[in-house]
């Protein structure tokens, strides 16, 4: 057992940065608390699933994501992304009457977002840190039309 711990906290860490990852999964935190895979496309796009809960509801996201790497104006450490897709899904809320009773709704969503960051690339380990900023809009839902011009976070990705 010793023997098996030891190489998961020495030489397997040695092995990672040979590998060549096309592939992610992360987390953002924030107002809307995501999980996501990621998947290459051609040249510096990927392809971007996630599911996401927010407004007591949840959706789905698809995006295509393009990244800059090694910008001039930016530290060769940080990656520079954006990205567009659509989502859909379902939000909850409730409603107060006569100050007494709470009525509970939920309704449909489907919306556009965008998205634009920067991550901090480690080069030992095969994992990133990001910060981004998701605008949306919402069709659906409690106001019919919503649009929140951030919903900034802070993330983490795994790359394999």
């Amino acid at each position: 057992m010793k023997h098996f711990l030891l190489f998961f906290i020495v030489l397997l860490p040695a092995l990672l940065p040979a590998q060549n990852y096309n592939r992610s999964l992360g987390v953002r935190t924030g107002s809307s608390r995501s999980i996501f895979y990621e998947i290459p496309n051609d040249g510096l796009s990927s392809y971007r699933f996630m599911l996401t809960s927010r407004n007591g509801g949840q959706n789905v996201a698809a995006m295509k994501i393009f990244r800059h790497y090694r910008m001039p104006e930016l530290p060769e450490y940080l990656t520079f992304y954006y990205g567009y897709g659509a989502h859909a899904g379902y939000v909850r809320w409730k409603e107060e009457y006569d100050n007494r009773v709470d009525r509970h709704f939920s309704a449909p969503i489907a919306g556009l977002d965008a998205l634009v960051g920067l991550a901090y690339d480690f080069t030992e380990i095969p994992v990133s840190l990001t910060i981004d900023a998701r605008p949306f809009f919402d069709y659906g839902g409690a106001n019919i039309f919503s649009i929140s011009p951030g919903d900034i976070c802070l993330g983490a990705i795994l790359h394999f």
